[in-house]
């Protein structure tokens, strides 16, 4: 299998625009960004958008472009634009979504993390799709790390180096985001039958 970066128009404009949005967030600040529950109650509903693009630091915003990078190489030959953002979307909703019905304890919340976790579980669709050997090892990586999270909590490297709690519900829910999106976006290819009616 010979190894290819995604150089098509299509294949990173969706990471290249949201790795620029993150960092366009950043430099606004977290006063008017993050996910604040109580602001958010007073009808600051935009945050429930921008608290995953917003970081609590540098360190954190580059945890999380990081994975940016490491998922569009892994899956980028398979992005088309309106795809990756409507999944990183849905995985973005999930996550505040979640956390402001499930889990109304967490007060704040910043980070890429559920949306990236969101965006893997898509990749791992597509993969299967492809008949990739990757598939199920990313799926088993993916499944194990949320396990071994809601049993264990957040890894502590992690939260030194972006030197706050993660919210680790978050990761959860943004890979459920990314499900749903990514059956809803291949049904025609997972369900052919039911296509052609």
């Amino acid at each position: 299998m010979q190894f290819t970066v995604p150089d098509k128009p299509d294949q990173f404009t969706g990471p290249g625009a949201l790795a620029l949005l993150v960092l366009l967030v950043q430099i606004i600040g977290l006063s008017t960004t993050t996910y604040d529950l109580p602001l958010i109650e007073q009808g600051e509903i935009w945050r429930l958008i921008t608290g995953n693009l917003a970081h609590l630091n540098w360190s954190h915003l580059g945890l999380n472009l990081l994975g940016v990078l490491f998922l569009w190489l892994l899956h980028g030959d398979d992005y088309k634009v309106i795809h990756y953002f409507t999944v990183a979307f849905v995985a973005g909703i999930a996550v505040t979504l979640g956390l402001l019905l499930l889990n109304p304890a967490v007060e704040t919340y910043a980070g890429l993390s559920g949306v990236l976790h969101g965006l893997l579980a898509w990749g791992v669709i597509l993969d299967f799709l492809a008949r990739r050997k990757t598939a199920l090892i990313l799926a088993g990586g993916l499944i194990a790390k949320l396990i071994y999270e809601a049993y264990q909590g957040p890894d502590s490297a992690s939260q030194s180096l972006v030197n706050a709690p993660v919210i680790i519900e978050a990761h959860l829910y943004g890979t459920i985001g990314g499900l749903m999106a990514g059956l809803i976006l291949t049904r025609h290819r997972l369900f052919p039958s039911a296509s052609s009616d």
